[in-house]
């Protein structure tokens, strides 16, 4: 699953209070364990809650808790929904089937061939394409990082090429919403095949 952008600093946010908390805990459990907390507390000292025993009995304090839960579940929704995936297009049938649509083609995969082929192409760095089916069109969504010195006619070109080719192959036209975002200069690319 394709993790979106929106989602992707506040889930690190969380994974590193969530890791350093629990490296802190295992850290006080291994000092506990070993004895080495015996000079900062002795066991004859108590821990006074009045202060904790005042706030939770004032008059505020229900509706300070409630609202505090109000805003974790709205924040609990808006997590779900943001990892939500997004609208994903059926098994497509096959066109020429003399047996109905009982050959069938997966989206998925007709997007990560034209990426394959699309990256095969030595101005190309990466791409990431995704089918969808917008009002009964099938639409290519994505990107394709291109190198610095790309000849963007050429990239789109090949773009065009490889949307027919694969509308050939669904027998059906694809309408293609790609952007083409140029890699940074002064770093070398990796290319992963």
């Amino acid at each position: 699953m394709r993790r979106r952008r929106s989602v992707a600093a506040p889930d690190r946010t969380i994974l590193t209070i969530v890791g350093l908390a629990l490296v802190i805990a295992g850290a006080a459990a291994v000092a506990v364990g070993a004895g080495l907390l015996r000079n900062v507390a002795s066991p004859d000292d108590r821990l006074d809650m009045s202060g904790v025993n005042a706030a939770v009995s004032a008059s505020w304090w229900p509706i300070a808790a409630g609202v505090a839960a109000l805003l974790l579940v709205l924040l609990g929704l808006w997590w779900i929904r943001a990892h939500r995936p997004g609208p994903r297009t059926k098994v497509l049938g096959l066109p020429g089937s003399r047996t109905g649509d009982r050959l069938r083609v997966d989206p998925d995969a007709v997007a990560a061939a034209a990426e394959s082929v699309l990256e095969e192409e030595p101005e190309v760095r990466a791409a990431s394409l995704r089918l969808r089916e917008e009002d009964r069109a099938l639409v290519v969504v994505g990107r394709i990082r291109v190198a610095p010195r790309a000849d963007v006619d050429t990239v789109a070109r090949r773009v065009d090429e490889t949307l027919r080719d694969a509308g050939r192959v669904l027998g059906r036209e694809l309408v293609g919403r790609i952007h083409l975002a140029v890699a940074p200069r002064g770093r070398a690319e990796r290319r992963v095949r």
